[in-house]
């Protein structure tokens, strides 16, 4: 097999085939929510549906503006009016301790109280007010409820009863426009969803009426769409219960919070009437959490979905510049030039570790987009350009990259043992990502030790050190697995079971996990099997199954770019390089000064697919020999040839010593 060829740089560069325009502010804005066909079908179908008991759920990301993008979704389908109303609240005349409501066609709240007055004041006056009466009535569609009432009403005045209170109706829920509620709770408590009685004291006695009564976020929705964030619902189950039950009623009653009782135990306003379309929202996980809690929910709740997060680039070039336009004018940022697009892109292919995909969520895109406006505006520049976008992502890397600089000097003062020249067997640098979150959020690669010894033994063929000293996760208790597997594999049982191999992370005392150290494990094992050298100046990355078959890893930029920084530090010598999955290629966005040193010669990437690509490349041997010279598979082979032979002979000649005993 020959040697794999190295990467071209061009295909580092990440070019896109973005529209025409020198500056972005020409092109049309484009708003995150036109770019989520899922989310915008599945809203669709909540607005269209009839169904008594009608709740979404909508998972997103870290940092997401979830109200705007909610009501830009809503905004986007004409939703029906039916079940909007105005919503007031009047004294029961039949019985003053129990308030009863009325619901009126929607913005006519305001008129209808001042009617209300009008009518009150003719009959005090007993004037005709049959007329008037009648009209109130027919401006809201001759409803039965709000006819009895002013029957009622009317026959009240007439007696010269007085009315409870000093306003004729609480108006809780008014509409000034045709277009249904969208309202989005925050902190949400057992009060703000669902409304409360207030009570007044008059002399040590506390009462309450009509005018004491407030709605809550739930009353104020009806008609339309209330939105909850997931994360507080889980913080208050009670009011996630209460919630649930009232929607599934179609009704919600003025009951107090859980474990209080009324001040007033007799005053009991009459159940409201709601018509809601419930939208839960939250990060995927926090969604995934409430559904485990609220298994019940979970299964009946069908509209269901999640954001996406990234989109095809090859096909949205001008649908992603549109979006960077939309994130520009709602924060009132600097023009953008052609260039600083490009940037952008290159960025947000880097965000999603692929040059195939645009990251478009705006919490990931902003920090940079901002910081890059205040750096030109510092240059007293009316428009942001590569230098600028490049510089903000820069300044950003390097106040969270101090870690990394520590990290540095520890292979600088040798305290971190790696060679990054010659060869050596049994030895090889694998490649691991460390994440940080808060002060210093930031992902970085560093080169890693792996060694491997053979000895005589009688336990397992490869024994893996960090499992037995508990420093190792299961992902990686199962790359161990595989690597076993596929052992058996390629030499089956002429493996001699009593030959051990140790496999060790030098210098690991936090724990690995992952299986992205497999390929890299393996061939540390098959030189410390065939005793030839592996190259020192090159690390590798790479997930294997039992078949041989190189499989893509993550973080595949940080890997790369780790251990360029420490070749860099002990000297680049035109040699070095990283061997990583050809499945991988697209997932490559590395920094400029990486690129730069891949395409003057100075640093190498060798994609591969097969472990016999990775062994021609490392130990500079063919994995399979010919007829002229073995290769290592035949080296090792031969080996355990002669272990199974000296074994046999052991055996052999225990035997006869045992026979000789018994005679």
């Amino acid at each position: 097999m020959s040697i794999p060829e190295e990467i071209n740089p061009e295909v580092l560069l990440c070019r896109h085939s973005l529209p025409s325009f020198s500056r972005i502010s020409e092109l049309k804005p484009v708003s995150f929510s036109s770019l989520q066909p899922r989310a915008t079908s599945t809203v669709h179908r909540l607005i269209q549906s009839t169904a008594n008991y009608q709740i979404m759920m909508l998972g997103g990301y870290p940092g997401m503006n979830y109200e705007q993008v909610v009501r830009e979704l809503i905004s986007e389908e004409p939703s029906p009016t039916a079940g909007m109303y105005d919503l007031i609240y009047v004294e029961n005349l039949e019985y003053n301790l129990r308030p009863i409501w009325l619901m009126l066609r929607p913005g006519s709240g305001i008129k209808f109280l001042t009617e209300i007055i009008e009518l009150i004041t003719s009959l005090s006056k007993h004037q005709d007010s049959e007329k008037l009466a009648s009209k109130i009535i027919a401006e809201q569609g001759n409803d039965e409820k709000l006819k009895n009432y002013i029957e009622t009403l009317s026959s009240h005045i007439a007696k010269g009863e007085k009315l409870e209170g000093s306003a004729i109706a609480n108006v809780m829920v008014y509409h000034d426009t045709e277009v249904p509620p969208v309202i989005f709770a925050r902190d949400i408590s057992w009060t703000s969803i669902f409304g409360k009685v207030n009570y007044l004291s008059d002399q040590g006695t506390y009462y309450s009426n009509h005018q004491l009564l407030e709605p809550g976020l739930l009353r104020e929705a009806s008609g339309g769409f209330l939105v909850l964030p997931v994360s507080e619902l889980l913080a208050n189950p009670p009011i996630w219960q209460k919630l649930k039950n009232a929607l599934q009623k179609g009704e919600i009653d003025w009951e107090p919070v859980q474990n209080e009782s009324a001040i007033v135990p007799f005053f009991s306003p009459e159940p409201t009437p709601i018509s809601v379309k419930l939208i839960l929202v939250g990060d995927i996980d926090e969604v995934s959490a409430f559904c485990q809690v609220d298994v019940d929910t979970s299964i009946e709740v069908f509209l269901k979905t999640s954001f996406e997060y990234s989109i095809e680039a090859k096909s949205h070039e001008a649908e992603f510049c549109g979006l960077l336009n939309d994130i520009r004018i709602r924060h009132d940022l600097l023009d953008m030039d052609h260039g600083a697009v490009e940037e952008l892109c290159r960025y947000s292919n880097r965000l999603g570790e692929s040059s195939d995909e645009f990251v478009i969520i705006e919490a990931e895109l902003f920090p940079v987009m901002s910081l890059s406006d205040r750096i030109a505006r510092d240059r007293k520049s009316d428009v942001i350009t590569r230098e600028d976008v490049s510089a903000a992502i820069m300044e950003q890397f390097y106040r969270a990259s101090n870690v990394i600089d520590e990290s540095v000097k520890l292979y600088q003062k040798g305290q971190i043992l790696i060679q990054v020249t010659g060869s050596t067997v049994g030895q090889i640098n694998g490649l691991g990502v460390l994440e940080l979150t808060g002060a210093n959020d930031i992902s970085y690669g560093e080169p890693l030790r792996i060694t491997a010894t053979v000895h005589q033994g009688d336990g397992e063929s490869i024994s893996d050190v960090e499992h037995k000293a508990d420093l190792a996760g299961q992902i990686h208790q199962k790359a161990m697995m595989i690597i076993n597997g596929y052992f058996l594999n390629l030499f089956g049982q002429e493996a001699p079971s009593g030959l051990e191999m140790n496999l060790v992370f030098e210098q690991n005392y936090s724990g690995v996990d992952g299986d992205s150290a497999s390929l890299s494990g393996l061939l540390a094992i098959l030189s410390a099997l065939s005793k030839i050298p592996i190259r020192q100046d090159l690390a590798v990355t790479g997930s294997l199954d039992q078949f041989g078959n190189i499989q893509a890893v993550g973080g595949l930029n940080e890997k790369v770019e780790g251990f360029f920084r420490i070749c860099r530090l002990f000297g680049l010598t035109g040699k070095q390089g990283v061997v990583l999955p050809r499945c991988n290629i697209t997932n490559l966005t590395l920094h400029s000064d990486v690129v730069s040193a891949i395409a003057e010669g100075k640093f190498h990437i060798y994609p591969v697919s097969r472990v016999e690509e990775a062994v021609q490349l490392l130990l500079e041997t063919p994995a399979e020999g010919s007829d002229d010279a073995p290769g290592v598979f035949d080296i090792i082979q031969e080996r355990f040839d002669e272990v199974a032979n000296r074994n046999e002979r052991i055996s052999l000649l225990k035997r006869l010593v045992n026979a000789v005993k018994n005679l």
